[in-house]
């Protein structure tokens, strides 16, 4: 745990990362964290590791928790968030459907709608802020592009199976859906969230500096091979009765509780 090492771990840890610059960088983020306490009355801290001191509480699962081995911490899951009112039919295709959530500029995102149009899968896009000329190039036929957000808690239940970058809450909110995801990060966080989700199998994921990306082979796998939707549906049902709309007031409830022993 951070509390007993002399220094954060680090982000990055299939890599090399020599002691020093961990603790050059431990001692730049704490002088930021001291500098705002003082101006506020509140004592510094001796090092980061007091932050995480007693139990955590997080807002995620255990299965996408990205520092598996943090200790003792009890999870709330994700909250409920604000999504799309959209609501658009499917294309007309008889492959298994997806649906992608796909930041504009991400580097394979001409390849990987052209893999989608050949696939066969009719395909609902989110993807704000697409070049024109790539919505004109893959738009009609099986592919949909939604001009407004869609709302995914209606959308993700007619879904086989979802395309996105593996940001926390789009993950979360497949996997709560019981359908598997290809995961395409786009930075550090996503990338770690990809691996925690390979692990568990219930879906796939291509890191970005991977050349020549095989988009193809890992849609077919992924709405082919059933153990991918199996692990995806295992996740749900076991957090099938998780009230998302509780789980932060759970928190805000017991950090107000601590506070008020503290006095």
């Amino acid at each position: 745990m951070w509390r007993v090492r002399s220094s954060s771990p680090p982000l990055r840890h299939w890599e090399p990362a020599p002691r020093a610059r961990l603790e050059a960088a431990d001692r730049r983020v704490l002088h930021a964290i001291n500098t705002v306490l003082s101006g506020h009355g509140v004592r510094p801290l001796a090092n980061i590791g007091e932050l995480f001191a007693g139990r955590a509480m997080l807002l995620t699962y255990p299965e996408l928790d990205i520092y598996p081995e943090r200790g003792p911490c009890d999870y709330y899951g994700i909250t409920d968030s604000g999504e799309g009112k959209a609501v658009p039919d499917w294309p007309a295709g008889t492959g298994p459907r997806l649906f992608a959530y796909l930041y504009s500029y991400f580097k394979g995102l001409d390849p990987l709608l052209a893999t989608i149009a050949a696939s066969g899968s009719p395909t609902l896009v989110f993807c704000r802020g697409i070049d024109p000329k790539l919505r004109e190039k893959y738009g009609g036929g099986l592919i949909d592009f939604s001009a407004e957000a869609m709302s995914v808690s209606k959308v993700l239940p007619k879904a086989h199976a979802v395309v996105c970058h593996g940001s926390h809450q789009m993950t979360a909110q497949a996997l709560l859906a019981g359908k598997p995801v290809l995961l395409l990060p786009t930075q550090l966080e996503q990338f770690l969230i990809m691996r925690r989700v390979v692990r568990l199998g219930a879906g796939l994921g291509i890191a970005p500096d991977v050349p020549n990306a095989d988009y193809a082979s890992a849609l077919t796998a992924l709405t082919e091979k059933g153990e991918y939707a199996a692990k995806a549906l295992e996740f749900a049902k076991r957090y099938a009765r998780h009230e998302r709309g509780a789980a932060l007031a759970t928190i805000i409830a017991r950090i107000e509780a601590a506070l008020e022993r503290s006095r």
